[in-house]
């Protein structure tokens, strides 16, 4: 970047966060990170010269008055909850939803040059190599979150005339990932070995590496687009759990016992998903450069240096 950009974040503490910033950093960005009251912001100690506000998602005044301070021209929209089965419908739908109205009401008074966004993979329900202008039928109350909130916030930058960018990810892993998600469970288990315990082992997923997920968001400041765009950021390609799982035990050359979840378990609801990248790889220039495997060594070795 010749000068330094202004970019506030929204959901600055999570993994995708953190990710972001490094790059954002690496650039010479100004960066203003945004985070929940009393929340845990343990990622972010490690980034110097950041500045961070205190907003939780869901307060118009708190936001609206942190962009009026900073002026942003670029506010990346990250908050949200994660695919986990401990998150309640109502939580979904407050952070989520509710959360994208506080943001478009907050940015009224001092909007950005462009709103970037991440919405889900699970928008589109299960199925596989889904493309954008495929219509979106989620099943989950995560998806069918991000479709409400991919609604209001498109709304806002076709009412307002603003730069709207939205992000479907599908499944992100990487550094600074919570231990309890899939990937850090499987390195955690297969490096201490410890038990693992996988509840939907055939469900396939379309994993991508957080730092290309950070590189599509980057290429999103700067791209020309249209006023509103959506696209897909993935690999294109399906992977089970189970093998996933079994990639992660041969990286690493360890092994751990897996326990499968019991009859009662609940069928997954997104047995299959993926998409297709080619309008990002067409509109931004960007395409994933990390294939799976480089993408497990280079989350073991971070975890490798972080496991007591």
């Amino acid at each position: 970047m010749s000068r330094a950009t202004k970019v506030a974040i929204t959901g600055a503490a999570g993994f995708g966060g953190a990710n972001l910033i490094q790059r954002l950093l690496a650039d010479g960005a100004e960066v203003v990170a945004l985070v929940r009251p009393r929340g845990e912001t343990t990622r972010l100690a490690q980034f110097h010269g950041i500045a961070i506000e205190e907003a939780d998602i869901v307060d118009t005044p708190a936001l609206t008055n942190c962009f009026a301070k900073h002026r942003p021209e670029i506010v990346f929209h990250l908050a949200s909850t994660g695919w986990s089965t401990a998150v309640s419908p109502s939580e979904h739908h407050r952070v989520i939803v509710e959360g994208a109205r506080s943001l478009a009401a907050a940015l009224e008074a001092a909007p950005p040059n462009r709103l970037i966004a991440t919405g889900s993979g699970a928008e589109y329900g299960p199925g596989i190599g889904f493309t954008e202008d495929q219509e979106t039928l989620p099943n989950t109350p995560l998806g069918s979150a991000k479709k409400e909130a991919f609604e209001i916030l498109t709304g806002w930058a076709s009412r307002t005339h603003a730069q709207c960018v939205w992000l479907r990810l599908f499944t992100p892993f990487g550094p600074w990932e919570s231990q309890t998600r899939l990937v850090p469970s499987a390195i955690r288990a297969v490096l201490t070995s410890q038990p693992l315990l996988l509840r939907a082992a055939t469900s396939r997923r379309d994993f991508i590496s957080a730092g290309d997920t950070a590189g599509a968001m980057i290429r999103s400041m700067t791209a020309p687009l249209p006023n509103v765009s959506v696209l897909n950021i993935c690999r294109g390609e399906s992977t089970s759990v189970a093998n996933l799982v079994n990639r992660i035990a041969d990286l690493a050359g360890s092994r751990c016992r897996i326990e499968f979840g019991g009859a009662d378990a609940a069928p997954d609801p997104l047995p299959e998903s993926s998409g297709s990248s080619e309008k990002a790889q067409e509109l931004l220039g960007w395409k994933p450069s990390t294939s799976l495997d480089p993408g497990i060594e280079e989350a073991i070795t971070w975890w490798k240096e972080r496991i007591q």
